[in-house]
């Protein structure tokens, strides 16, 4: 799937939502959107579940020994198995299924999961908000560590995010 169709399908979402600032509160989303947000003591390296729950509603397992920036990175990323996978009933993800990358930036084993990973990070650092923070913020402002505080993420990601964008390293 193409990221400009991630983008609208994570879009529409926020407009149902009535999202317009972040950070975005995946959990609240996710749990209108009838999916149960459930933290596991986990002591594999399971990172998080899609578990089916019913004929409609589906169970997103976090493990609760992550860190709050990874359980909501976690939750965005099970999100997006369930709205861009939707044959895909059951899923689990392990650390290094997130994160191993298999040859050079952004390529992984299974597009999958390329997939869920760019709606998590379009969903918790909206492009739309992320370019509308990065005219209006005063230039000592826009730091990845201070966009990674405001938007609810790690500033790793929020790094990858501002890269992946074009916005890294950018001078005004």
């Amino acid at each position: 799937m193409s990221v400009i169709e991630i983008r609208r399908r994570v879009s529409n979402l926020l407009q149902l939502c009535s999202i317009i600032e972040p950070p975005v509160d995946v959990e609240v989303l996710a749990e209108s959107q009838g999916f149960m947000v459930v933290r596991m003591p986990w002591d594999t390296d399971l990172a998080a579940a899609l578990i089916p729950h019913g004929p409609d509603g589906a169970v997103i397992g976090i493990n609760k020994t992550h860190s709050r920036t990874r359980q909501r990175f976690s939750i965005g990323h099970e999100l997006g198995h369930a709205f861009l996978h939707t044959k895909q009933r059951l899923h689990y993800d392990l650390p290094e299924k997130i994160f191993f990358r298999t040859t050079g930036p952004g390529a992984y084993a299974d597009p999958t999961e390329t997939e869920a990973n760019r709606f998590s990070a379009e969903l918790l650092m909206p492009q739309a908000l992320l370019r509308r923070d990065f005219e209006s913020l005063s230039e000592s402002e826009f730091t990845a560590a201070g966009l990674a505080r405001r938007y609810g993420v790690s500033e790793i990601a929020m790094s990858y995010r501002l890269t992946n964008l074009g916005m890294g390293g950018t001078q005004r």
